[in-house]
């Protein structure tokens, strides 16, 4: 049986928001689009939205919600996501945040 506290011990000594992070690529990986993408470019969908969590006090352990909201309004395409990201997109933090309440 795996033993949870270790484990999370152990990712939070590598990054102390590990578990966090790996909620956030979780949520991603089941996106079909998903598949097509690299390592990194996973990550820094990652990054950004991880970024966006913890710049929000609101959040709550919303996370779930913060990734079903940045899906949505990509309808579901990681690709166009992370180019919106690399693009820096204006108001795109502002456009997931108002579809996190929708959700």
């Amino acid at each position: 049986m795996l033993n949870y506290p270790e484990v999370v011990k152990q990712l939070e000594e590598k990054d102390e928001y590990a578990v966090t992070k790996l909620a956030i690529y979780y949520e991603l990986s089941s996106v079909d689009s998903a598949k097509d993408l690299s390592n990194e470019d996973i990550g820094e969908i990652v990054d950004y939205l991880h970024d966006i969590y913890f710049s929000n006090d609101d959040m709550n352990y919303l996370y779930p919600k913060l990734v079903e909201a940045a899906l949505n309004v990509f309808d579901y395409d990681l690709n166009a996501l992370l180019s919106s990201i690399r693009d820096e997109q204006d108001g795109l933090e502002e456009q997931i945040l108002d579809e996190v309440d929708l959700v």
